[in-house]
């Protein structure tokens, strides 16, 4: 018989920002304030291993303000992706 354990930091059970910043690193980033993400790619990269539990739980991947441009597709795909969302930041006037 097989048992499949998730390890304690592959599960999300609580409602998650992740942030994409202009300056951000894809390499070292861990989507916090201080260390985002460079791309929306580098978010999906990071949330693949994990597995987002709970009924209210949800992911936000925050864009920061600019112009994001890459060569890529952005692939947003996950086996929960109905409880991750990616939102842009509001233009300035």
């Amino acid at each position: 018989m097989s048992i499949n354990r998730l390890h304690a930091d592959a599960i999300i059970n609580q409602s998650l920002t992740l942030r994409v910043e202009l300056t951000g690193n894809d390499t070292l980033g861990t989507g916090s304030v201080t260390a985002p993400f460079a791309t929306i790619n580098g978010a999906m990269r990071w949330l693949a291993s994990k597995s987002i539990v709970g009924e209210a739980t949800e992911v936000i991947v925050q864009l920061g303000a600019g112009e994001f441009v890459s060569p890529d597709t952005q692939i947003v795909s996950h086996p929960q992706g109905a409880k991750i969302r990616v939102l842009g930041t509001a233009p300035a006037e």
